[in-house]
């Protein structure tokens, strides 16, 4: 049977003049994603934003062409993701858009990346970590291609002013206990903070490190292990998943040695990062324990020349 061609009122030619559109495309599909980071392949489910400039203008095209930007993603899909698919990806949607006229392609794509991490200092094994991703990927003709790539980063963070007032608060109840000693042994003393030590405690909270940065033109890779790595060097008390008690007492010291305040981390955090991610933006966010609100930083990159708002994505996490 003989089919006649099915219309396409979306390539109709407006005849009157027609404002241009920034961005026209699809959001909130989903595809899968294959990562190759140096902890091993892994797939993981994404979802995909991808869009298009429409020009207008006198004669401009009533719309784009949906289908093709779908089929171009779910190819991107069957692809190891890195800057090299983006770019090839990127590339055909503008070749299949050029009789529009469009110059400029996105893709942005939000999933999970699991990393298993080992224990502290036991042989438990450990377990997986979820860090949230947002990967966008604009190509613009005559332009190179610019993908920015956010992470999600949850440590635990100790307050040094509560830190201070507990070790008050033992001193001055040690004192009344001692005041009429002459001496003490090392032994009285051990057993005194064995009964007291948590006669006050600092308080500790589970905190957020939002960290989002432009890859380099040259880079061939994600490197979301190496970030997660020098996040966790930096704030020294990355959220745990196995533990044991020894893990639980190592973690406790860790956060005893490393009191901070959002102030003091977002500061580390871009100090340390800045060297080798130049366009680094930060934003951290202590949920905190003592109040009903919480407490956030936010440092953006040198060159930014504005002050947006903060926004965070912890989906759910609150």
């Amino acid at each position: 049977m003989l089919r006649t061609p099915l219309p396409d009122v979306a390539s109709a030619v407006l005849p009157s003049h027609q404002a241009s559109i920034n961005w026209v495309g699809m959001d909130d599909i989903s595809v899968p994603v294959y990562l190759n980071e140096p902890a091993g392949q892994q797939h993981s489910h994404a979802n995909a934003s991808i869009a298009v400039d429409l020009p207008g203008g006198e004669g401009a095209a009533r719309g784009i062409h949906m289908s093709r930007l779908y089929f171009l993603l779910n190819e991107l899909s069957q692809l190891e993701l890195n800057p090299q698919s983006l770019e090839q990806c990127l590339t055909q949607v503008l070749a299949t858009h050029k009789d529009l006229g469009t110059s400029a392609a996105r893709i942005e794509l939000q999933f999970d990346f699991l990393l298993k991490r080992p224990a502290l200092i036991t042989n438990s094994g450990g377990g997986w970590q979820r860090y949230p991703i947002n990967l966008s990927a604009e190509l613009v003709e005559g332009k190179p291609l610019s993908i920015n790539l956010q992470l999600e980063f949850q440590y635990s963070s100790t307050c040094p002013c509560s830190a201070a007032l507990v070790r008050e608060s033992l001193a001055q109840n040690f004192l009344q206990q001692f005041n009429d000693e002459q001496a003490i042994s090392p032994s009285q003393v051990a057993e005194w903070l064995k009964k007291n030590g948590t006669l006050a405690t600092p308080h500790s909270q589970r905190s957020v490190a939002l960290v989002s940065s432009q890859l380099p033109n040259q880079a061939n890779a994600l490197g979301l292990v190496k970030l997660i790595e020098q996040l966790e060097s930096i704030t020294k008390t990355p959220l745990q998943t196995s533990v044991k008690r020894a893990d639980e007492q190592a973690f406790a010291e860790l956060n005893g040695q490393n009191l901070m305040f959002v102030e003091d981390i977002s500061r580390r955090l871009t100090e340390q990062l800045r060297p080798h991610y130049p366009s680094v933006a930060i934003q951290v966010r202590h949920l905190e324990s003592l109040h009903a609100h919480n407490a956030f930083a936010q440092v953006l990159p040198s060159n930014t020349a504005v002050h947006p708002q903060p926004q965070f994505t912890h989906r759910g996490r609150q």
